[in-house]
């Protein structure tokens, strides 16, 4: 996989690289005065208006994780565990996503990266079983989202209703997650509370020379919501 800028797209694609997608980028406000401010909204107006938008953001949040099972709930770690093995021996094909993010590549991926700090929100049933996660980092006032996992598709939105909410608590402005995907499944973050950013971002695959396959068709064909994060930057 490769995800590559603007000034390097026609070398990838020259040496073979398949074109899977375009980059989609989406925004989930947490606290709405500080980015009104940013805006140079007018004090009163930001205090204002960041209230009544806020209210908005609270109610919805409020409605999702009412209409939502009971026994479910989000909890953050530091360091992911076993349950990681257990969660990809259970999963269900109704999601396609890029590669198994086990234990190792979890570990592999983020603990040992020198650079960031990454934490993982996790959803829990009654049992403690872990019923999927999220991987992400801070950026200044930004909450980047490298990774989504869940079980199943149903579980997408409780995992983001439960982050928002524990985010919010926290005092965190805005969350962020850039995805390449189906058309689907970037329904489904729309429908979960993202708001659709401007993005040029490209993803592609890199494929054998004696395989004759056509990537675009063949995740077309799918007919389910798969999706390349930046965790699969180093694959």
């Amino acid at each position: 996989f490769s995800f590559p800028n603007q000034e390097s797209r026609g070398v990838f694609q020259r040496i073979g690289y398949q074109k899977v997608g375009n980059s989609w980028r989406g925004a989930q406000l947490l606290r709405s005065f500080p980015k009104l401010r940013q805006q140079n909204y007018p004090l009163p107006v930001a205090a204002v208006a960041g209230f009544g938008m806020d209210l908005v953001f609270r109610s919805r949040n409020m409605l999702s994780l009412f209409s939502e099972q009971d026994g479910l709930r989000g909890v953050l770690l530091d360091v992911p565990d076993q349950r990681w093995g257990v969660f990809w021996n259970a999963r269900l094909p109704d999601l396609w996503f890029g590669g198994v993010h086990d234990l190792s590549y979890v570990h592999w991926r983020y603990q040992l990266s020198p650079t960031e700090s990454n934490r993982y929100f996790c959803l829990l049933d009654e049992m403690d079983n872990l019923l999927g996660y999220l991987v992400f980092s801070t950026q200044g006032e930004v909450l980047m989202v490298d990774d989504i996992q869940v079980l199943k598709e149903r579980l997408l939105k409780p995992l983001l209703a439960r982050f928002w909410k524990r985010m919010r608590e926290a005092g965190e402005t805005v969350i962020n997650l850039s995805v390449v995907g189906s058309p689907v499944l970037l329904d489904s973050l729309n429908q979960a509370g993202f708001v659709t950013r401007d993005t040029d971002g490209w993803a592609g695959m890199l494929v054998g020379p004696r395989l004759d396959i056509c990537l675009p068709q063949l995740l077309e064909q799918q007919n389910k919501k798969w999706y390349l994060a930046s965790a699969e930057l180093d694959l």
